[in-house]
């Protein structure tokens, strides 16, 4: 089992792998509103999208990012490797609220880590959350659970 494993790793956290994942045209997609801001952005919703997520990239729109999906609210972590674009990242709980927001660089292995339990993590180039005035508390439409 343990040897199952370890090849399986391996296979999905070869460049090759990873990069095909990256270019994939078959994300799914939305445009999300924040504030006066639209972000049209691709759903990382699997494990393989996440871990894919915006590496191999050499540019990115400038209203475009990711979308990525947990099962369950949790503190997550990204880092920047092999991803060449600067970001900035909010992570979101499930009711649809910024709880912070932070920045990384390209290639930057430093893990960045949600302080809060979050099911969502949403990035974009560096610095669009601030030049559009969004900021930790804000609420995003669309992605809070709604009540009944």
């Amino acid at each position: 089992m343990l040897l199952l494993v370890l090849f399986s790793l391996s296979v999905f956290l070869c460049p090759p792998f990873s990069r095909a994942i990256a270019r994939a045209e078959e994300w799914a997609k939305m445009t999300l509103s924040i504030k006066d801001a639209k972000l049209k952005v691709e759903i990382a919703d699997s494990p393989l999208k996440r871990a894919a997520g915006l590496m191999y990239r050499d540019s990115l729109p400038e209203d475009a990012g990711m979308l990525f999906v947990f099962l369950a609210p949790e503190k997550v972590s990204f880092w920047m490797k092999d991803t060449k674009i600067s970001l900035s990242i909010a992570f979101i709980d499930a009711g649809g609220v910024i709880k912070e927001i932070a920045d990384m660089q390209p290639n930057d292995m430093t893990p960045v880590t949600s302080k809060n339990k979050v099911i969502y993590a949403l990035e974009a180039n560096l610095g669009w959350f601030k030049e559009h005035k969004i900021k930790a508390g804000d609420i995003i439409p669309g992605l809070g659970k709604k009540e009944e």
